[in-house]
């Protein structure tokens, strides 16, 4: 068996969410040491410049698929955080170490939940080191946080949302809001507030995401008893910011109001309870609904692709403080947000400058300082008429 079939194992591994350092990847490393060596011991701690260099271009050597598989994501968007953190003197090589292997290492820990333990004997360096390199990388990657997940502007209008025939009714709608749950290591004297309602210890994290599912805004840490109101509030207290003459969509958790836009209570909301049944809506609330759920769903699937990608968020290890728990949520957002701008979704790319300089006027005036409870009445309004003006294009042809 070659390198490359080894390193096949160690991301099959990776890819079905093992929860141990296999024997293939210690043989990876293995193999590495021995190349450094003409003795058989095993190395406790980094072997030099030379050895971190060979662990570099092993993993480097291998597929895409296989490097995605285990650091999730790709040599590009790899290389370029590498750059990121030695141009900005983030993160500097060291004898033993270089700025690659030691975000090998912090992306290994996030991407697969992997105590640093275990992630020592696979990179076969002293758990300190370790220790030492998480960290380190772990308040890189928070200021990278504020580089690469900002608030909205005041002139921001979503591409999305003003250039789409079926959408433009949402004008001034920007994204959308949702908290999530995430297991959480808590000191036994302060863990009654953090039982979330699924009965788990929890911190609660509250999210604004664009339509191109980009986070642009992220608060974590409070505690897991806390609804989605509140957590609002804390929000909005601290820096939470929306823009004149915009808005979020929120569910029926959220107040309706702050600018943030909720659907109508009492009514069908969920996809599923229209796909399922036979009777299509039949009141303005029913079909706002409809589009409010359609769009809001944004924010639920940037939630669920974090947390699959990085499974630090759902390890809740004792290894790490609370306050260090809740600064991997502000550095996997940030690699979340990274390698999503990296691949070019972006909406800030459509070349649609001045559709959307009159779009921006457009809901400036639309939406204004209006209530969001008017917002959604308004909006319910006109998806009805366009609805109507459709069935009736429809039945003359």
């Amino acid at each position: 068996m070659d390198n490359h079939d080894i390193l096949a194992i160690v991301a099959a591994t990776a890819a079905a969410a093992a929860t141990t350092v296999s024997t293939a990847a210690v043989a990876v490393i293995d193999d590495i040491s021995t190349s450094n060596s003409n003795n058989s011991r095993r190395y406790t701690h980094p072997g030099g410049v030379a050895h971190a260099t060979r662990v570099v271009e092993y993993f480097l050597g291998g597929s895409e698929e296989q490097f995605a598989a285990l650091f999730r994501m790709g040599k590009c968007d790899f290389h370029r955080l590498a750059k990121w953190l030695r141009d900005g003197e983030y993160v500097k090589d060291t004898t033993y170490q270089s700025v690659e292997q030691k975000l090998l290492v912090f992306l290994y820990v996030v991407g697969q939940g992997e105590t640093q333990r275990n992630t020592a004997h696979l990179f076969q360096m002293a758990h300190s080191t370790v220790s030492v390199i998480i960290r380190r990388l772990l308040t890189a990657m928070v200021t990278l946080h504020t580089e690469v997940i900002t608030q909205p502007t005041q002139q921001y209008v979503s591409p999305l949302i003003e250039l789409s025939p079926r959408d433009y009714c949402f004008t001034g709608c920007i994204g959308a809001v949702d908290g999530t749950l995430l297991k959480a290591h808590i000191p036994l004297n302060n863990q009654k507030r953090f039982f979330c309602r699924k009965g788990y210890i929890s911190q609660n994290v509250l999210a604004a995401v664009n339509f191109d599912g980009l986070f642009v805004y992220v608060l974590a840490g409070a505690e897991g008893s806390m609804n989605d109101a509140s957590l609002m509030k804390q929000a909005i207290s601290r820096s939470f910011k929306v823009p004149t003459g915009r808005y979020y969509l929120g569910d029926a958790g959220f107040a309706c109001g702050n600018g943030i836009v909720t659907p109508y209570p009492g009514e069908r909301y969920h996809l599923q309870e229209f796909a399922q049944g036979s009777v299509a809506p039949v009141t303005r609330k029913e079909l706002y609904n409809i589009y409010h759920s359609r769009l809001r769903v944004v924010v639920e699937k940037a939630f669920g692709k974090l947390k699959r990608t990085w499974k630090i968020l759902r390890a809740a290890t004792p290894e790490y403080s609370f306050n260090e728990q809740i600064r991997f949520v502000y550095a996997t957002t940030a690699l979340y947000n990274f390698v999503q701008k990296g691949n070019g979704s972006s909406e800030s790319e459509v070349d649609e400058e001045q559709l959307l300089a009159r779009a921006s006027g457009r809901a400036d005036i639309t939406v204004g300082n209006k209530l969001p409870i008017e917002i959604r009445r308004n909006t319910a309004v006109v998806v009805w008429e366009n609805r109507a003006a459709y069935l009736a294009a429809r039945d003359n042809n």
